[in-house]
Formats: structure tokens, C-alpha cells, sequence
């Protein structure tokens, strides 16, 4: 926090005052990311055919997440209560509760692999931060990914 300060050209106490924890700076840090993930997943899971909403909802999700990697770190955190997880694991559940319901339409109208999991989704997404490492190839990179992964869930002829 001392580091934050001192990059922001305030002193500790202002920092301390809006922001008592560092767990409370990275979530308003990071909520407007939150809210894109938010409105990225629920434009999916709202979409008339539910492959495309999900489909749709991934490939933004996975570009998003080769743009963002700090944010996909904090968000995907699994640590110990009262870290930094704790600011973020309501949303992360309500996220991949929402995708999955959404695969899980999919999947009932034949639309994706029969195979298709929750950890699948969650791996996935994971996976694609690692795309930011790409620095300015990151954003086609991402692109592609997101085509590969999309095509692998909508492979259902395999998962039969």
C-alpha cells in the first residue's frame, strides 16, 4: 500500500482513508472490469440460441482476459479467507454459474459437446491470460484461441 501511495504521489493516510485494505483498493481497481465480465456473461446467457450466447460470451471473455492479466489473476485467485479472493469470489460464482447454465441449454438443444464441464470453462478462461505475455500479439492470438476453444465446444460430433 506504502508502494501504491508513494506511485500515486499521495501519502499513506490518503490511500488508507477511501481504501482500508489492500483486498478493498484491488477490488475498485478492478470493478470496471467486473462489470464488462458482468454485462459480457449476461448478454450471453440473454441471447434467443443458447450456443451463440455462450460461444459469443467465451470469445469476449477470452480476448478480454489476454488484455487483462492482472485482473484475471485477482479474479480467478483461489486463496485463504479475508485475502483478495474473498472480494471476488461472489462474482466468479455468479459468472460461471450463469456460463454454464448457459452451455448447459446448449448442450440440451445438441449445440455443444455433450462432454463439456464447468471445469472446462473455468480452465479455459484461466488459459487465456496466459496470452498477455504475447504483448502486441495478444489481441490475434487471443482471437484465434478463443475460434480453437469455441470450435472444441461446439464439437459435438466428438463428444459422441
Amino acid at each position: 500500500m506504502r508502494e501504491v501511495a508513494r506511485e500515486a504521489g499521495v501519502g499513506p493516510a490518503t490511500l488508507y482513508r477511501p481504501f482500508p485494505t489492500r483486498h478493498q483498493l484491488v477490488a475498485e481497481v478492478f470493478a470496471e472490469e467486473v462489470r464488462v465480465c458482468e454485462a459480457i456473461v449476461r448478454d450471453g446467457a440473454t441471447d434467443a440460441d443458447p450456443a451463440r450466447g455462450f460461444i459469443t460470451a467465451m470469445s469476449r471473455l477470452i480476448i478480454l482476459n489476454a488484455r487483462h492479466r492482472g485482473f484475471v489473476d485477482a479474479f480467478m485467485a483461489v486463496e485463504a479467507p479475508g485475502h483478495v479472493d474473498d472480494v471476488f469470489r461472489v462474482h466468479r460464482q455468479k459468472l460461471l454459474g450463469s456460463l454454464w447454465q448457459t452451455a448447459q441449454r446448449a448442450q440440451a438443444s445438441g449445440d455443444l459437446r455433450s462432454d463439456l464441464s464447468p471445469r472446462d470453462i473455468e480452465v479455459t478462461l484461466f488459459a487465456s491470460r496466459g496470452l498477455a505475455a504475447l504483448n502486441t500479439e495478444a489481441r490475434g492470438s487471443a482471437e484465434r484461441f478463443a475460434h480453437l476453444m469455441c470450435h472444441a465446444f461446439s464439437d459435438t460430433e466428438r463428444s459422441r
